[in-house]
């Protein structure tokens, strides 16, 4: 990896545990809509690059099946932990 791609990786890592309450705003006033639209209707085989806490997870339905990648293991746990809330299969890749 290079060094911008390691400062990267280290920035997620610390912003991991607040970054979905950070964007509370943001996905309550719109990104909430568009994960609808634009989301529950894909079906088939799907590799969601940076897939970070895995706010995208709960709007896939039962057809899909999610590759789920991301260059912070901070963000991938938090995508793991949505997980035990849901009845789909995921697999995480760093």
């Amino acid at each position: 990896m290079n060094n911008i791609t390691e400062k990267t990786k280290k920035r997620y890592n610390r912003f991991s545990y607040i970054y979905d309450l950070v964007e509370i705003p943001m996905e309550n006033s719109l990104f909430k809509k568009w994960r609808t639209d634009l989301i529950n209707p894909l079906k088939g085989n799907i590799l969601e690059i940076g897939v970070g806490t895995g706010k995208n997870l709960s709007y896939y339905n039962k057809e899909a099946k999610v590759i789920g990648i991301d260059l912070s293991p901070g963000m991938l746990s938090k995508a793991e932990e949505r997980l035990c809330y849901m009845h789909f299969c995921f697999v995480f890749c760093s």
